[in-house]
């Protein structure tokens, strides 16, 4: 429901144009990186493997694709890296 009310909020600021409705996708999309960053780092302790892991989602055909979507695929990326990232803090 999250993205939803997000999204309602959206299109009542942004108007309901395809590429302003695929705004908030592309911007968790981006935010998917440092969040996958910051997960691998707690959970192995090493810079490079975070940074190893961080390319790896920002050139993933798949994380690209949906990220332009406007759908809520990125956000619910976004929202499990953080809670496994709580989870093994």
């Amino acid at each position: 429901p999250v993205y939803f009310l997000l999204m309602q909020q959206w299109v009542s600021i942004f108007g309901d144009k395809a590429g302003s409705v695929s705004i908030p996708s592309m911007i968790s999309g981006t935010v998917l990186i440092p969040a996958v960053f910051i997960f691998v780092k707690e959970l192995y302790r090493k810079t490079d493997v975070a940074l190893l892991a961080a390319f790896f989602v920002a050139v993933s055909p798949l994380a690209v694709f949906f990220s332009h979507e406007a759908r809520l695929y990125s956000l619910f990326a976004v929202i499990l890296t953080f809670t496994f990232w709580a989870f093994v803090r």
